[in-house]
């Protein structure tokens, strides 16, 4: 199995593109004139608690002022939210509609490895590795700092590759928080710029053989940023023709066919994304229920859809809608963003919620003018 990393700027839009053995798996897109915010950090300056709406506004000086859970904000790192105080804090998503973006004070720090979580005590590894490995990976990169997770590809990484690393995420984190400090006046302030979508896929899937990129200005700019954070990746990067343009009009269409005949229709709104199963030319619907589970994961993954998700599936018997779930539940488990399955309801839809990742795919190649 090959897995390789595809980099263009189709329309006003960088995307990038996780391919395994030739063929797309996950896609990320932004603007490529107003790029995402997801990542990146401030001292903001608190402008408004609003103890009834549950939340606390920041300015960041951008458009619109950002904003957080106050009870979140409450139980962080350094003191209480107060009207005119800076706060440290990071976006964790991008702004939609009438709301500034989404904040966190657990500030993140990802890396190929780790992610450095410097205000959160603890290192987290996955309980999979077994108990004398998670303790090997608590000392080691306790006897650096505080606040850590190893991610999966960090976990059979060499030890001091993944040291080596920990040492610059957390120089990194030093250098932000004097930063902060001496930028304290001067409130809102951006101190870490976020980190673009080529820069995502490649911390996301750092085993890739290949880094393939077609346009000059995103090749020069990333063959920096990797000789200077990530020198072990720069030579797997090359600037050569790719394909993403002609991969995306199939994934701007709400319609995609199944090899059975049937078809799924894919309809994005404000509030939810509905997926609607239809048996079309197919004449079972369990069969057309299974090849539809798992083309909804994947088209999650491609489409980079986040937020609420109802998928109408066509079986009605109890026990055929056990196994569609279950087949579900295996297509989602690869998906690098984070996905809660809700089971179905009693009118047999079923509910799930993925992980917001920046940009949709249909939202990014709008804002940056189409294909």
């Amino acid at each position: 199995m090959t897995r390789e990393i595809a980099i263009d700027a189709a329309g006003g839009a960088v995307v990038a593109a996780l391919l395994v053995d030739g063929r797309p798996t996950d896609i990320l897109a932004e603007p490529r004139a107003a790029p995402g915010v997801t990542g990146a950090v401030w001292l903001g300056r608190v402008r408004r608690i609003d103890r009834q709406a549950g939340a606390v506004f920041v300015d960041l000086g951008l458009a619109r002022d950002g904003f957080l859970n106050i009870a979140a904000a409450e139980r962080g790192s350094g003191p209480a939210p107060a009207e005119g105080r800076p706060m440290l804090v990071q976006a964790t998503g991008e702004p939609r509609e009438a709301k500034g973006p989404p904040l966190t004070r657990d500030i993140a720090l990802p890396g190929r490895w780790l992610v450095h979580v410097p205000l959160s005590p603890g290192v987290a590894v996955a309980r999979r590795l077994g108990e004398a490995a998670r303790r090997a990976w608590r000392e080691r990169l306790g006897a650096v700092a505080d606040g850590w997770i190893v991610r999966t590809a960090g976990a059979g990484a060499a030890p001091d590759a993944v040291l080596a690393e920990a040492e610059r995420l957390h120089a990194e984190w030093q250098a932000l928080s004097r930063a902060a400090a001496a930028a304290a006046p001067d409130a809102p302030v951006p101190l870490r710029p976020a980190p673009g979508v080529a820069e995502r896929m490649i911390l996301d899937a750092p085993d890739a053989a290949a880094i393939r990129v077609g346009d000059a200005d995103l090749h020069r700019a990333l063959a920096a940023r990797l000789r200077r954070a990530l020198p072990d990746l720069a030579a797997r990067l090359a600037r050569e023709p790719v394909d993403v343009v002609e991969w995306l009009p199939p994934l701007l269409a709400p319609e995609v066919a199944l090899p059975s005949g049937g078809r799924l229709t894919v309809e994005q709104t404000r509030a939810l994304t509905a997926i609607d199963v239809d048996t079309g030319a197919a004449r079972s619907a369990l069969p057309t229920d299974l090849e539809a589970a798992a083309e909804a994961a994947r088209q999650l993954r491609l489409r980079n859809i986040g937020g609420l998700v109802v998928i109408d599936f066509v079986s009605e018997a109890p026990a055929a809608r056990s196994q569609v779930l279950d087949r579900l539940r295996a297509a989602l488990k690869g998906d690098p963003a984070q996905v809660r399955l809700g089971g179905a309801t009693a009118l047999g839809l079923v509910e799930l919620a993925r992980e917001r990742r920046g940009f949709g795919l249909a939202e990014a190649t709008r804002s940056g003018g189409g294909l």
